[in-house]
Order: structure tokens, then C-alpha cells, then sequence
């Protein structure tokens, strides 16, 4: 008896087929027009002052949304409007998926190149493991595979350059307290100034 009475519950709650479209359009009319690639409507809204982290009700943001059609207008609406890249969906039916995999899966290459341009992480993986490099190359979109390959390349080389300046930066400033502790009038210059011991 339990059982039914939850299953009718649970029957009771679920919305009506007529209703849920309208409803939920009216409820995240960015999810929507993101979706449909109606940038438009996307610029309108934000525009307006829409909120740009609004969520569906699976989780998935705007601009994972505008993966389906990837309408280079209105990725970039979103994207100038302040989305984040790196957003992810909630783990389970949508993977803890970044926009990035996304426009991977539907075969948008010009979404992937403005998102990593906006500084989407190339390297995300989705809760599977699955790295956006992957899913070019399970789906042998070479075009995209070369965009993230090339960010991954810079984002190495930044990383490179970084840590040789911090590793530069930090030699520098121990030569620095060294000629301070030695007595020297100039902090870096190491024993000048200092007086001879006879």
C-alpha cells in the first residue's frame, strides 16, 4: 500500500506534458533561448538584467545550453555577459560537464575556440574521467582536437614561464636577505659596506 500511495505521489507532482514546456520557459527563459541559439532573445535578456548563472533544472548553465546549437552569437553574448566557462553540471545524468564538453559532443568548433579563448580549462574532466581532448578524439573532430591541444600547449608554456620567474624571483630575494644580514648599506649588494676584520 505504501508503494502505491507513493507512486501516485509521485504521478501527482509530475507536471502535466502541456504545462512543463511553458512553465519551465517562463521559469529560465535564458536556459531556453541559449539553448534554441536565439541570441536575440540572449542579448535581450541580459540586456534587461536577466541573471547569466541562471541554472535548468537539471544544472546545466546558459552557455552549456548554447552547446546544442552553438550559435557563435550568443556564446558570445554569454561569455561578455560574465558565464563562466568552467561551469559544471551536477555529477550523474549530466556527467559534471564544462560548456567546453559540450560544444565537443555536438561538434561545435567555433564555440570550443571562443571558449577557450574566454579561458576554458582544456584539461577538465568530466566525472567518467573523460578529458575534452578525448572526446575529440573519440569523435574524431580533428579541428577542435588542434584548438585544445594548442591551449594545453600555452597554458603548459604559461605555467613554464611562471614558475621560472617565481624560482628567479625567490634566488633573488634570498641574495637580497643575505646582503641585507652581511651588514650592507644597500640591500642586495652582499658585503659592500661592510668593514674589513683585520
Amino acid at each position: 500500500m505504501r508503494c502505491h500511495l507513493w507512486l501516485l505521489a509521485a504521478l501527482l507532482a509530475w507536471p502535466a506534458a502541456g504545462d512543463d514546456d511553458g512553465g519551465d520557459r517562463a521559469r529560465w527563459p535564458l536556459i531556453f533561448a541559449a539553448g534554441e541559439g536565439d541570441s536575440a532573445t540572449v542579448v535581450g535578456l541580459l540586456a534587461g538584467g536577466h541573471p547569466v548563472g541562471e541554472r535548468s533544472r537539471d544544472g546545466e548553465s546558459a552557455l552549456h545550453v548554447a552547446g546544442i546549437r552553438g550559435d557563435v552569437a550568443t556564446v558570445a553574448a554569454l561569455i561578455a555577459a560574465g558565464a563562466d566557462v568552467d561551469a559544471r553540471t551536477p555529477a550523474g545524468s549530466t556527467m559534471s560537464m564544462t560548456p567546453l564538453h559540450w560544444a565537443i559532443y555536438h561538434g561545435h568548433e567555433a564555440m570550443v575556440s571562443l571558449l577557450l579563448d574566454a579561458g576554458a580549462d582544456p584539461t577538465a574532466a568530466n566525472e567518467h574521467g573523460k578529458t575534452p581532448l578525448e572526446m575529440c578524439d573519440d569523435a574524431a573532430q580533428a579541428g577542435a582536437s588542434q584548438l585544445i591541444r594548442d591551449a594545453i600547449a600555452e597554458a603548459h608554456n604559461t605555467d613554464s614561464l611562471v614558475e621560472d620567474s617565481n624560482r628567479i624571483r625567490g634566488s633573488s630575494s634570498d641574495e637580497k636577505e643575505a646582503g641585507t644580514r652581511k651588514g650592507s648599506a644597500i640591500p642586495g649588494m652582499g658585503d659592500v659596506g661592510a668593514k674589513d676584520e683585520v
